[in-house]
């Protein structure tokens, strides 16, 4: 881990990849942290840093939140009175001690030994101190102090780099025009060469990745901002590894490197070992950069490299060169497309910054279908500019013919011969599994992928991938995890097309696997929610979970190629894939609340089952379209899926789905502030249970929230309760978790404030095990209240703004509504009026706008409170509004409350 403030405040993960970071004043703290790191800051300091001499009442509360982030990332420890940065690769560190060891080189007359450790120290910035920050006054000392330690070695540094002895060769190629983006790759190497500084060890460097990723322009753009670092030379060969022509001979390269070093051609010996032995021998003692671009093996490489300490050699391959990593000691640094930010540089670099902010969504949409390489990116920006048509225009017909007219000058297009020059490499069945690959649904696939693509065992799989990571082809993006960018997919689908043209048993027995290793998943969640058993025969081992975690970490990992996979059966078949998948997966869409996930899915479902007419895939797959839309709160949309599944179920007599869909139908009615008719569903839902012998227990949880809500504590209590008894076995279940929320917030609303927090914490606990997501905001926003009600205001607001910003995440309105009370409600308590005022605005609109009812009372009646004192006409009429709204709907105890603020 590694902290860099010098410049933009960033935290660097071990492979010198910059770590997201949070709001402004976490950045804040980090810097000031980190100016000081190693030594204690005290509290009083960091809080007129981050808020000057008027921080709010929350300020020690809000230091410890944000301490707490930053120690997910980095070590912090508490020390009397403050916090210290329990860090030492920290870049202020870093250039302390290399303006400290260069002044004394200088003033000591080592000028080379100087210029060298003054150009790491200058190298270390990269732009002021708090840059794009606010800069706190209380650190003025601090950066007055790094400014004259800077402005020394900028004075010492000139001076001692003049009196160097002349530079030896120079052989880096001239830098990529219109370099843009890498800024984490640049980071990674910056950080290997000062791993390599403070070590003094040789640094040997891949960096790999398929063609057109842009690695040689990468490795010679840093190679000339490190050349700084190595005044012995730099040294540079093309080894042809890929391409038509002939791959460079290590004597070849050799020759080059020993002559370019001062030897007369016949003092270069004429074979391999001796000119290896002679380049290993001059560069000793030195500190020289070796770049070898465009390597095919690691033997190429191997016979080129420095014996000793102090150089740097930098290697770019398509290959992973996993002998090079072994046997040599080599880091590698994989690198794939641009991200969208800088594929929009590039493009203005190339086409002029007017033309791109001119037909934005047509450079956005270029990017996408050169796959953010830069190679791609800028042969289309080249075509685009010598045309003289428009981008959108280019981008209209790349999206029919992409390999064809990344070219330029109508020569054949440059991709596809340098996909070509690795593809006719590869060993007959690692190219047939390249082929099918393009079947793969989502941006990612497993070698169990592979597995059923083939119909191979997994271990057999696992090394034919293990030959396209080889070749970079495809890519590792985690554990058992590959992808190959989109112009490597649009290539294998030509040849799929070209050498599979009838694939369908493949296809089948993927998107099979894909269903079978759902189910197995959704089993090991213990989801309490009616699916229908899925039997597929054949394709690789069963899946096993040790528990619901991992059960629920996989389907996090898969969601993405099990979307896919239930949109490509509906577009290609077997459709019944598709409604199963969907079947399958409802349990898990309604913990994670994935909503665009969910839509596509369900309604490529629908889709599927309607084409293949298939009465029960209808309803599976309209009950699944309902649940979405209900979670988005569409109330309308959801009956209109849920209506016609319950009429289909009562005539195929399916109890199970049947009450399922009655209680969500009910469900939608609450929410509407119909609670009787709500009520009425759930009562046929019970009876149909009880008449087939299934399980009570979802069914009695919702009508205990029904009962609840109209102020029937008893009975809510006593349909909780006996959920709890219902799952006491099982341990840990939804249905538990909801009733012992319900049951905490019954208990709040009597005054039991101190079971409600038992209940509540418990609640809380048991969502965050099994991962439900909509489950732990409800717990949190809850625990506000009753923390409020307890009169620990600190704790409320931790529980509010958490329960806010969780709800914010997962765009459920319901939740944005109620945490937003929530929060409100606990403003008001602190004092912060006109705030609270706000919140319970912005929810009451907010409830009206997504009808939903309860809410809105809720907000009314939270208005009337805030307005009491200074304007009690206001506040009578809003209490009177909740009053009839309340009373209206049935909500009992929300008409109490409306009763006790309008006074009667």
């Amino acid at each position: 881990m590694r902290v860099r403030v010098l410049g933009p405040v960033e935290i660097l993960d071990g492979n010198g990849r910059p770590l997201p970071l949070g709001r402004v004043k976490q950045r804040v703290l980090l810097t000031m942290l980190a100016l000081r790191a190693g030594a204690a800051v005290p509290r009083d300091t960091l809080i007129a840093g981050l808020w000057g001499q008027s921080p709010p009442r929350s300020a020690a509360a809000n230091l410890s939140t944000y301490v707490s982030e930053l120690r997910k990332l980095v070590s912090i420890k508490a020390v009397d009175g403050g916090y210290l940065l329990d860090l030492a690769d920290v870049d202020v560190l870093d250039f302390r001690g290399l303006a400290a060891r260069g002044l004394a080189a200088h003033g000591d007359g080592r000028a080379e030994l100087a210029a060298d450790l003054l150009a790491q120290a200058r190298a270390l910035w990269r732009g002021p101190v708090f840059t794009g920050l606010p800069v706190p006054g209380s650190m003025a000392d601090d950066l007055a102090g790094l400014d004259a330690l800077r402005a020394e070695v900028d004075a010492a540094a000139a001076p001692a780099q003049a009196a160097r002895p002349a530079a030896p060769p120079r052989q880096l190629p001239a830098a990529a025009r219109a370099f843009t983006g890498r800024a984490a790759e640049l980071a990674w190497l910056d950080a290997a060469l000062a791993r390599q500084v403070r070590s003094g060890a040789l640094m040997l460097t891949a960096v790999v990745g398929s063609a057109g990723t842009g690695k040689t322009a990468l490795a010679v753009r840093w190679a000339h901002t490190a050349a700084g670092h190595f005044p012995d030379g730099q040294l540079h060969a093309d080894l042809r590894g890929y391409g038509a022509g002939t791959p460079a001979a290590p004597l070849e390269v050799l020759t080059s490197f020993l002559r370019a070093l001062g030897l007369r051609d016949e003092q270069i010996p004429a074979d391999e070992p001796s000119a290896a032995a002679a380049l290993r021998s001059m560069l000793a003692g030195t500190r020289t950069l070796v770049l070898l671009d465009n390597a095919g093996s690691a033997e190429q490489v191997r016979p080129l490299l420095p014996g000793g300490p102090g150089c740097l050699v930098l290697v770019t391959s398509r290959a992973r060169l996993t002998d090079l990593v072994a046997v040599d000691g080599a880091d590698l640094l994989p690198i794939d497309g641009l991200d969208p930010r800088d594929t929009r540089r590039l493009l203005s670099a190339v086409l002029g910054e007017e033309r791109v902010l001119t037909e934005p969504e047509a450079a956005a949409a270029l990017g996408e279908l050169c796959a953010h390489l830069p190679l791609a990116l800028r042969l289309a920006a080249a075509r685009v500019s010598t045309s003289g048509g428009s981008l959108a225009g280019y981008v209209a017909e790349l999206a029919d013919a992409r390999l064809d007219l990344l070219s330029v000058d109508e020569r054949p297009s440059t991709v596809r011969a340098m996909f070509d020059a690795s593809y006719r490499l590869l060993a007959d069945d690692v190219r047939r599994l390249f082929r099918l690959l393009s079947f793969a649904p989502g941006p990612t696939f497993t070698a169990r992928s592979a597995a059923a693509l083939l119909d191979v065992a997994p271990e057999t799989a696992a090394g034919l991938v293990g030959g396209l990571v080889a070749a970079s082809m495809v890519e590792r993006r985690g554990p058992d995890r590959y992808g190959m960018h989109d112009l490597l997919a649009v290539y294998a689908g030509e040849k799929a097309a070209l050498e599979e043209p009838a694939a369908h048993e493949e296809r089948g027995r993927l998107l099979r696997c894909h269903l079978a290793d759902a189910a197995t998943a959704v089993d090991r969640l213990g989801w309490a929610m009616a699916r229908e058993p899925v039997a597929v025969d054949g394709g690789p081992p069963a899946l096993r979970f040790a528990g619901h975690a991992e059960a629920l970490a996989w389907l996090d990992d898969n969601i993405d190629a099990l979307v896919r996979a239930a949109v490509d059966a509906a577009e290609h078949g077997p459709l019944p894939i598709a409604w199963q998948l969907a079947d399958q997966l409802r349990g898990y869409f309604w913990l994670r609340r994935c909503t665009p996930e969910w839509l596509a899915v369900a309604t490529a479902a629908v889709t599927a089952a309607t084409a293949f007419r298939d009465p029960s895939g209808v309803i599976l797959a309209r009950h699944c379209l309902g649940d979405a839309h209900w979670s988005l709160g569409q109330y309308e949309e959801a009956t209109a899926e849920y209506k016609p599944a319950i009429d289909a179920c009562r005539v195929a007599g399916s109890p199970e789905r049947h009450s399922g869909l009655l209680i969500n139908i009910g469900a939608v009615c609450r929410e509407q502030g119909e609670l009787d008719a709500a009520a009425a569903h759930l009562r046929e839902a019970l009876d149909i249970k009880r008449r087939n012998g299934l399980a009570e227990s979802t069914v009695r949880a919702n009508l205990g929230l029904i009962y609840r809500e109209m102020g029937r504590f008893d009975d809510a209590l006593a349909e909780h309760t006996r959920v709890l008894e219902l799952h006491s076995a099982t341990g840990v279940t939804a249905e538990r978790a909801f009733s012992l929320i319900s049951i905490g917030a019954t208990h709040r609303a009597l005054g039991r404030v101190e079971a409600a927090i038992g209940h509540l914490t418990d609640a809380l606990a048991l969502h965050r095990e099994i991962g439900n997501r909509a489950g732990e905001v409800n717990a949190l926003e809850e625990l506000a209240a009753a923390e409020r009600d307890r009169g620990d205001l600190p704790a409320a607001l931790a529980c509010a703004s958490a329960a806010a910003e969780l709800a914010r995440e997962l765009g459920n309105p319901r939740a944005e509504v109620a945490t937003t009370l929530a929060l409100a409600s606990v403003q008001l308590r602190l004092g912060d009026h006109w705030e609270a005022v706000r919140g319970y605005e912005r929810g009451l609109a907010a409830a009206r706008r997504d009808r939903i009812r309860y809410a809105e009372v809720e907000a009314l009646i939270g208005l009337a409170g805030a307005h009491r004192a200074e304007a009690p006409d206001t506040a009578a009429q809003l209490a009177a509004e909740a009053l009839e709204a309340a009373t209206a709907c049935g909500f009992g105890h929300l008409a109490e409350l409306a009763r006790e603020q309008a006074g009667h």
